[in-house]
């Protein structure tokens, strides 16, 4: 089989095209596939968003319900669990095991 320059030239054009299309696809896809990636992450920060403001009034709701238990005031409660920790007996107003004189 003989090939002249002109078929050369063409196949060598072709094969160039198809590399160069090759190229542009793997582009588009990581472009789509970061873009993806971006919204995926932004739906994850918001969904954490969400349980974290969940978290925070099921954390007030405790406190409430401790103040019904010990007569102490949820704010009183809420502020002693930050300075002394929220496994405090002293956070939570109990007295647990201990008899009054």
């Amino acid at each position: 089989m003989v090939i002249n320059e002109t078929k050369l030239t063409e196949m060598a054009t072709q094969e160039l095209k198809n590399v160069l299309l090759e190229k542009y696809a793997r582009a588009q896809l990581a472009q789509v596939l970061a873009e993806q990636e971006m919204a995926s992450t932004a739906r994850i920060e918001e969904l954490l968003e969400d349980v974290i403001e969940a978290l925070g009034l099921i954390d007030l709701s405790i406190d409430y319900l401790t103040a019904a238990l010990t007569g102490n005031d949820p704010a009183s409660i809420g502020v002693a669990q930050r300075v002394l920790g929220r496994g405090s007996r002293k956070a939570a107003g109990l007295n647990l095991g201990q008899t009054s004189s």
